[in-house]
């Protein structure tokens, strides 16, 4: 329930799944989407990925790449890579391409803002988005 109101609500909905305060912990979502990706579903490692994607996407809408409070931050801190690589050859093809198109935004963000070096100051959110 929580990956479709990621995928299909606006992005202050997923926005406000990563950044739910009940753990005192911005993010906390990260790592709980990524042990999913271990089910042996794979319309629900799908459906993981695609939230992971989206919630990835959040950090530019709302300007916060490569922050402290940024989805790339959670995941660098969370490992992604080796939970997302492991899918790159995944047998379902369209479970192959999602992790395919994660990968991809990933690394980009990776060679931008890797080794969680900061290089932009955490700056307020923009909540007019």
């Amino acid at each position: 329930m929580l990956c479709n109101a990621i995928t299909c609500g606006d992005d202050q909905i997923a926005r406000d799944a990563f950044l739910t305060e009940s753990t005192q912990e911005t993010g906390e979502i990260i790592p709980i989407l990524l042990k999913g990706l271990k089910c042996h579903s794979s319309r629900l490692v799908l459906n993981i990925l695609q939230a992971l994607l989206r919630l990835l996407n959040t950090d530019t809408t709302f300007n916060v790449q490569g922050q402290q409070n940024s989805v790339y931050n959670k995941m660098v801190e969370s490992d992604a890579r080796t939970f997302i690589e492991v899918l790159t050859n995944h047998p379902t093809q369209g479970v192959f391409d999602a992790a395919q198109e994660l990968f991809e935004a990933y690394n980009t963000l990776d060679n931008e803002f890797g080794d969680n070096e900061y290089v932009i100051e955490d700056r307020p959110m923009d909540t007019n988005h």
